[in-house]
């Protein structure tokens, strides 16, 4: 499967439940990886998408420009 874009998300299972409730459906189960637990899910829209949780690193920053400071 080709996914079309990655929704990185602080909590998998929030993330892919709010989804589920907007009409989409799960097109692979959860499954673990070297990045974190991820889903792939398909949108009402026929759009694959896949759902990482995201782990921060102490080296993330809250937003680009906080890179500039």
């Amino acid at each position: 499967m080709q996914t079309r874009f990655t929704v990185l998300a602080p909590d998998l299972d929030e993330a892919v439940r709010a989804s589920i409730d907007h009409g989409a459906v799960v097109a692979q189960n959860r499954w673990e990886s070297p990045p974190g637990p991820r889903y792939w899910l398909r949108h009402p829209d026929g759009m694959l998408v896949e759902y990482l949780e995201h782990r921060p690193s102490p080296d993330d920053v809250d937003a680009p420009s906080d890179l500039l400071t």
